[in-house]
């Protein structure tokens, strides 16, 4: 499973590029609304037309081109992964075997429903265990090689004094945002 992630992002960069190689570019001279003159409001001349076919849907707080393409790059992305995990022969170890069956885990509301806390019971119990800060360092251990960054994270960055450089980027971190929560409350 550790190379889910990354195989992940790979289906997804590659959607992305594919939405955008086949996108269109430049001014689009259907979104003016001539009947505004550019001098007075020069956003409602370059836009109106736009804006007027396209309101923004209730379930947004804004709406644009440029987020109605990332809308539509999601649903597609979600259309190629739902297709991916619904195939069951891919060559073991693939990247679509792989990305395939993570998605499937990961969107099986029914076995997770189903399950609920039983598959995290080791762990917790491991947890509850732990009677020393050597225990504590090996849990640490278990959690990054299964990509949950807690309490603390690892990463790489071009250095920003030589950007030929790469350095050690070490950041604070905890089961919330490792499990991407929706916001700090939860």
């Amino acid at each position: 499973m550790r190379f889910a992630k990354p195989l992940l992002q790979i289906v997804i960069s590659s959607a992305l590029m594919l939405a955008q190689a086949s996108a269109e570019t430049g001014v689009q001279l259907s979104d003016i609304n001539r009947s505004v003159d550019p001098c007075t409001d020069f956003y409602e001349y370059a836009n109106g037309a736009w804006r007027a076919a396209n309101p923004i849907p209730p379930s947004m707080q804004r709406w644009s081109r440029r987020w109605a393409s990332g809308e539509l790059a999601k649903d597609q992305l979600k259309d190629l992964m739902e297709e991916i995990s619904k195939k069951h022969d891919w060559p073991k170890g693939s990247v679509e075997q792989l990305t395939g069956d993570y998605y499937g885990a990961c969107m099986d509301e029914a076995t997770v429903n189903r399950e609920g806390l039983d598959p995290l019971k080791p762990w917790l119990a491991e947890i509850d265990g732990m009677k020393n800060s050597a225990d504590v360092g090996r849990m640490i251990i278990r959690f990054h090689k299964y990509g949950i960054p807690a309490p603390f994270g690892l990463g790489s960055n071009p250095d920003v004094h030589d950007p030929n450089q790469v350095i050690i980027d070490v950041f604070a971190s905890g089961l919330g945002r490792a499990l991407n929560l929706p916001s700090a409350r939860w």
